[in-house]
């Protein structure tokens, strides 16, 4: 990413994170909770990606846009058997709060070592759950 790429994304990413603690932060903390609950150790952390990660999201987000996270694992066998694990979570929420959360589980090896274009647009513009 060139230099004048890396200052827009933060900028951007400034941006995003100030709209998204209005909006979305307090759904963050509950689901990171009950999902670092659920999985323990194997829990290695949240990313926002889609249409709440990219720039202008603030400015052109409609209200039915979905929240898109990945939850990074340790390791585990099928990505089905996780989404069932974890699913009455983000069914609770998704209800509670009028906005559909959808979690992709993904193995924290795919992830360091970027395994698909996929994981390599959220490794490098998915913003951290903190």
């Amino acid at each position: 990413m060139s230099e004048a790429d890396q200052k827009l994304f933060q900028s951007s990413y400034n941006a995003i994170s100030q709209w998204a603690e209005r909006r979305i932060r307090s759904i963050l903390d509950t689901l990171r909770e009950r999902l670092q609950h659920l999985y323990g150790e194997r829990f290695r952390g949240l990313y926002v990606f889609g249409s709440y990660a990219r720039p202008d999201a603030g400015i052109e987000l409609s209200e039915n846009s979905d929240l898109d996270v990945a939850l990074i694992l340790s390791d585990f066998q099928n990505r089905y058997d996780e989404i069932q694990r974890f699913g009455d979570i983000t069914y609770d929420l998704s209800l509670e709060h009028g906005l559909v959360i959808s979690v992709i589980p993904i193995r924290e090896v795919d992830f360091r070592e970027r395994e698909t274009n996929f994981i390599r647009v959220i490794s490098q513009y998915g913003i951290p759950v903190k």
